[in-house]
C-alpha cells in the first residue's frame, strides 16, 4: 500500500468511527470484515420449562439456508454483551421479551464463513417471557436438518454444558 493510500483509508475509517461503526454498504462491511475479525453474539433461547430445549429461527438468503441460532454483530453502540445479546433478539426475532440472563457457552473463529472472520460468542440466554413461535422460528429439543454450518456444533456445546462437561 503507499503512502497516499494508507492516508485515504486513515480519513475514510475517521468517518466510520464518527458514524459508531456504521459501514453504509454490504459491500464495504464485508472488505473490512475479510481482513479484522468482527465478534458476535449467538443467542441461544433455552425454554423455561426445559432447558434441553433451545430456540432457532429459519434463515434463507444468498449466504445460508437452514435452521440457526439468532445472532448479529456487536456494534460499537451497544453498551454491554448483554445489550447485544437483547439488541440482537430484538432485530432477529422481533422480540419484545427481554433477556434476563446469558451465559457464554463457547467462542469460535469461524475462518470458513462465506463473507468474513466472526468470532461468534454464543450465549445461553432466559428470557422473561418466551417468543413468539411459527414455522420458521420454534424451539426445538433435537438439532433439525438443514442447519447453518457450525450452529450444530454450537447446540452440542450447549447440551455438554447442561451436563457440566463445559470448559
Amino acid at each position: 500500500m503507499e503512502e497516499r493510500d494508507a492516508q485515504e483509508l486513515t480519513r475514510l475509517l475517521g468517518i466510520v468511527a464518527r458514524a459508531n461503526g456504521f459501514l453504509p454498504t454490504q459491500e464495504s462491511f464485508e472488505a473490512i470484515h475479510k481482513i479484522i475479525p468482527w465478534p458476535a453474539v449467538e443467542v441461544l433461547i433455552m425454554h423455561p420449562d426445559d432447558p434441553r430445549k433451545y430456540f432457532l429461527s429459519w434463515r434463507e438468503d444468498s449466504y445460508w439456508r437452514g435452521w440457526h441460532i439468532p445472532g448479529g454483530y456487536i456494534r460499537a453502540t451497544h453498551l454491554s454483551l448483554m445489550d447485544a445479546c437483547n439488541s440482537i433478539a430484538t432485530r432477529e426475532l422481533g422480540n419484545t421479551s427481554a433477556i434476563i440472563s446469558a451465559r457464554l457457552i463457547t467462542a469460535y473463529l469461524w475462518k470458513d464463513h462465506p463473507y468474513g472472520n466472526p468470532i461468534s460468542l454464543v450465549y445461553a440466554c432466559t428470557v422473561n417471557q418466551l417468543p413468539h413461535t411459527n414455522d420458521h422460528a420454534r424451539f426445538f429439543s433435537e438439532i433439525p436438518s438443514p442447519m447453518v454450518p457450525h450452529h450444530v456444533d454450537f447446540i452440542h456445546a450447549y447440551l455438554r454444558s447442561l451436563s457440566g462437561n463445559h470448559p
